[in-house]
């Protein structure tokens, strides 16, 4: 196959590689709070230990609709400010916004009391209840 006709497909290719991430975000606005894990090229483990935190608390973040997502996508690092020196978890909120910005990995415990003073997780725990 000629080079001319790769081309198009390379584009498609890296169309997906590089924005995937952010139509699943877009997707989740309003429906699931996020938790966002830029891993930098010297924290090999640090996507893996929040996503161990998520494995171990299932429950909690189902109940919280709440997703881990890793960040591969330019676009994302620029839109939340994220230099690639340094790993970062990014709370955001069913509204989209960030709530909170951490470089150590969120236990269960901290990132469930957070959650559970949003306005939001309020009513949601009001609702359960009614």
């Amino acid at each position: 196959m000629k080079r001319s006709k790769l081309i198009p497909w390379f584009i498609i290719f890296l169309s997906f590689c590089f924005y995937g991430d952010a139509q699943n975000i877009s997707g989740l606005k309003g429906v699931k709070r996020i938790l966002l894990v830029y891993e930098s090229p010297a924290d090999s483990n640090f996507y893996l230990n929040q996503k161990t935190v998520e494995k171990n608390n299932l429950a909690g973040f189902k109940e919280r609709d709440l997703e881990v997502i890793k960040i591969k996508n330019p676009w994302l690092l620029k839109k939340y400010g994220i230099g690639i020196k340094k790993s970062v978890v990014l709370l955001i909120g069913k509204d989209g916004f960030e709530k909170v910005r951490r470089f150590l990995i969120f236990s269960s415990n901290e990132l469930f009391r957070i959650i559970d003073a949003m306005p939001m997780r309020k009513d949601e725990i009001k609702n359960q209840r009614d």
